[in-house]
């Protein structure tokens, strides 16, 4: 999971620019899926069952703490 985090913080700028609100999937350190809801990314990814993934809403750091504080 740690090379997953990696590879969103890198690409983290890019990803609020175009993708801003949608979900992200990331798995084996590579993006595999951009989808506006959950069900959607899932589908997309197409990952093994069974694999370790990283999922996150691409919310910039101050609209995520906002979530944290509900």
């Amino acid at each position: 999971m740690d090379e997953d985090i990696e590879a969103y913080n890198k690409m983290e700028k890019e990803l609020l620019d175009e993708h801003h609100g949608e979900i992200a999937i990331f798995c084996k350190g590579k993006l595999v899926a951009i989808a506006k809801d959950i069900q959607e990314a899932f589908k997309k990814a197409n990952v093994q069952e069974g694999a370790e993934i990283f999922v996150k809403e691409i919310l910039k750091p101050e609209e995520q703490v906002g979530l944290l504080l509900l």
